[in-house]
């Protein structure tokens, strides 16, 4: 079965990049454009991984997180962020220690895969 991949962006453009990126790894994509409509997907059936912006309208990254790891069935679900070199130099450690990774933009295919690769396949959340 393919681990599911949750992809969270308010760009359109990136969001389809990472699908195109991802799928060829075995991953199953699912897409959100904010946060509330993530949370809302993870809550329902919790993925594997979440991929995120940290800047977005409505609930951007730093309140995902937040939101993910205080309910239950989506506490144990890794989070990477994505973000600019210049945002991820002025992240709090709080927000940093609660993400498995930080995949900096502009990312290419390889450290996308080096990012997600980890997370693909075995055992766990949405797996």
């Amino acid at each position: 079965m393919a681990s599911r991949i949750l992809v969270v962006d308010d760009s359109a453009t990136i969001r389809h990049v990472l699908r195109t990126l991802l799928a060829p790894m075995g991953a199953e994509v699912v897409d959100a454009a904010d946060g509330r409509a993530a949370l809302a997907a993870a809550t329902v059936s919790p993925p594997a991984l979440v991929l995120s912006d940290l800047n977005m309208p409505e609930l951007d990254g730093r309140g995902l997180i937040a939101a993910l790891k205080k309910a239950e069935g989506t506490r144990a679900v890794p989070v990477l962020l994505m973000t600019t070199a210049t945002e991820k130099a002025s992240l709090e450690k709080a927000v940093l220690a609660q993400v498995a990774g930080v995949l900096l933009k502009p990312f290419d295919a390889a450290s996308v895969a080096a990012a997600v690769k980890p997370f693909l396949g075995g055992k766990g959340p949405g797996r």
